[in-house]
């Protein structure tokens, strides 16, 4: 049975090696521990081995990881770039490549995916991110129509932290916006998708996407590009069976998935868009994630706060 002095020494250890920048201390995880350690007495199965296993399996994003990530996608358009003119049988060198990103970039414009009621999500933060890291301008959904009508941009990106189940993204499109009421009124974004189509490409770029949340939203908007840096799947649900971060953790699997089920349920209720995921970043979780991550009551610590408290 392991100790909870044990638990915390091994992921104390990665916190003094910056694993977690600065948004996990020591404090917070020993309160987030002594959750489970509460839980001892009136469980079959040990809870501090469910909190190894839960720190072992979190995926967290430093804050040095976003511009690699942001970089790795800018590399991934200028291949588009190079593959369009080979389409005609050209290949642009090193300096017309160079050219060709400078006005791509000068028609490029990045929107935040987030409705105009919705300050200071992780869709603002991912907008700021790009813009310090790729100088392109960034605006909100309220700039979108003049951005393309008065400053002639062509290609469009709705980025984000992360897309799970797509439902925040496919709410954006669908409800009601106005970009400037005296101008041009209330409209939707998937108007301005068929008004535009022939002239404007659209794209999504995030840092991570579900499957799942990538099909729901191809499934309404084919003709929306995805840039992303990692893709997670079924594989990654901490209360399946088939989760990829149980080898280490054979023999307690079925007492843990039953201990996570449960206090899920308790924390988060019938939450619709919980994908049970290890998912982290440095200024919050998804609410795609374990509510065991980012949940907290007069009963429970969050180790991470929460970065979409509506949909995602």
């Amino acid at each position: 049975m392991s100790s909870r002095n044990e638990v915390l020494d091994i992921y104390k250890k990665y916190i003094s090696q910056g694993w977690y920048d600065n948004t996990i201390s020591f404090a917070d995880i020993e309160c987030w521990v002594d959750n489970f350690e509460k839980d001892r007495e009136h469980m079959e199965c040990d809870p501090l081995v469910c909190a190894d296993l839960l720190l072992n399996a979190l995926i967290f994003y430093q804050s040095k990881h976003i511009p690699a990530i942001i970089r790795s996608i800018e590399n991934r358009i200028k291949s588009r770039l190079n593959q369009e003119k080979q389409k005609l049988g050209y290949r642009l060198s090193e300096n017309e490549l160079a050219q060709a990103w400078c006005q791509y970039k000068q028609e490029c414009f990045i929107c935040s995916a987030a409705r105009p009621e919705d300050a200071g999500t992780s869709a603002h933060q991912a907008a700021r991110d790009w813009r310090n890291i790729t100088d392109i301008e960034t605006g909100t959904v309220v700039q979108l129509k003049r951005a393309m009508l008065e400053k002639g941009k062509k290609h469009i990106f709705f980025v984000d932290d992360f897309i799970g189940t797509g439902s925040k993204m496919l709410t954006l499109f669908s409800c009601d916006l106005f970009p400037d009421a005296n101008t041009y009124g209330f409209q939707k974004i998937k108007d301005l998708f068929e008004e535009f189509k022939n002239d404007v490409d659209f794209n999504i770029a995030v840092y991570a996407i579900c499957k799942q949340g990538r099909r729901n939203i191809k499934e309404e908007y084919d003709h929306l590009f995805f840039y992303f840096g990692d893709l997670y799947d079924e594989q990654y649900d901490l209360q399946s069976n088939n989760c990829v971060f149980y080898d280490m953790f054979d023999a307690e699997r079925n007492t843990i998935i039953e201990y996570i089920t449960n206090k899920q349920r308790e924390l988060n209720g019938d939450h619709q868009y919980a994908l049970n995921l290890p998912i982290g970043f440095t200024h919050g979780c998804p609410n795609n994630t374990l509510a065991l991550y980012y949940k907290s009551n007069e009963n429970w610590v969050g180790l991470l706060k929460e970065t979409h408290p509506s949909n995602s």
